[in-house]
């Protein structure tokens, strides 16, 4: 380990947390009462994120998956009815990757898909497309080179790759089994290099910085052009999967207002309405109703549905907990749906 090393792993920390304290500093300045508080925490969250991705779990010759979005880690809109596994990828020629489980009988959705460089979206399956056994078994290969059986294939810049499940009840859908390894013997680990540290410290200081920019981008767009009504936006600008079409609003109300959401259901896997703050985190799901989806959603004699956001409980089946946020993202997602997403009203009700 050189002394010229460890000077580069030292510079890459105070880059790191300079770009920490410069988004620090941006918070305090546009956001106020909540916003902000939740701002502060959501860079603590992506910081430590962006460390664990990029310093503990980047081992692409020993792949392992991870949970990438938790009660307590959430970014771009993420959905209190899914799990997100992630594991680290690094395809080229010779390098075959062997991702193997087992879904569930009645799992609600499987999707397996490639990150690629930058966060772009890659190649993906579904469930239909996985093989599966009678037993609910799979096995897919993902490689650059066409591969025997289920290939998914790579372009050569991949360096992730994302299995989502979506539940509509937790309680009666067990959680899917999924492992991944690279094909043939791995190279032994070497031990750790202060100049490889330091590169991996650089693309943590680079997902920081993009997570926090997308987010502002987002929010930019949200309370300009989507103030207190729906615009339809494509899965891609999200960063989740192409497989969801959403329809998103900035909702804005006063102190003891609420917000009466109108529609009806589309014909898709799954669809379901949620409330997420300005860091595009959704509210927090573990003390608070803060989303209905599909067979949650009571509808109305005549198929359509009613949904109201409120700080208290107006005696009302669909009701959505805004746990204090007088404003905030109202999201609807539908999962591989059948027909485009179906208008919904917004209309806010003073107090």
């Amino acid at each position: 380990m050189t002394e010229n090393g460890i000077a580069k792993t030292s510079q890459a920390l105070s880059a790191l947390f300079d770009t920490a304290r410069e988004v620090d500093e941006e918070i305090a300045a546009s956001a106020t009462g909540v916003d902000a508080a939740e701002g502060q925490r959501f860079l603590l969250r992506m910081l430590a994120a962006s460390v664990d991705t990029y310093v503990e779990q980047e081992d692409a010759d020993r792949p392992a998956f991870h949970h990438a979005e938790t009660p307590t880690r959430k970014m771009f809109a993420d959905c209190p009815d899914t799990d997100y596994f992630r594991a680290p990828i690094r395809l080229g020629p010779g390098r075959v990757y062997r991702l193997w489980g087992r879904v569930p009988e009645n799992a609600l959705y499987v999707g397996v898909l490639l990150y690629r460089k930058g966060g772009r979206i890659g190649n993906r399956l579904t469930d239909r497309e996985l093989g599966l056994d009678g037993d609910g078994c799979f096995e897919i290969r993902i490689a650059t080179d066409e591969q025997p059986g289920i290939w998914l294939r790579g372009d050569g810049d991949e360096t992730a790759v994302m299995v989502r499940q979506y539940f509509s009840n937790r309680a009666e859908e067990p959680p899917l089994e999924v492992e991944i390894e690279l094909a043939g013997d791995p190279p032994p680990p070497p031990p750790l290099d202060a100049t490889d540290l330091a590169g991996r410290i650089g693309r943590a200081e680079r997902m920081l910085k993009a997570v926090l920019e997308r987010t502002r981008q987002a929010l930019q767009m949200a309370t300009t052009a989507a103030v207190n009504k729906f615009l339809v936006v494509p899965g891609e600008q999200l960063f989740p999967t192409p497989d969801n079409t959403y329809s998103v609003a900035w909702y804005r109300m006063d102190e003891g207002g609420s917000i009466r959401i109108r529609g009806r259901l589309p014909k898709a896997r799954y669809f379901s309405i949620s409330l997420c703050n300005a860091w595009l985190e959704s509210l927090d799901y573990r003390y608070h109703r803060v989303a209905l989806n599909h067979r949650q959603i009571v509808l109305e004699p005549d198929g359509g549905f009613e949904i109201t956001l409120a700080d208290d409980d107006p005696g009302q089946a669909n009701w959505l907990d805004t746990a204090g946020h007088r404003q905030g993202y109202v999201l609807a997602r539908a999962l591989l749906p059948e027909e485009d997403m179906p208008e919904l009203e917004l209309e806010v009700v003073p107090a």
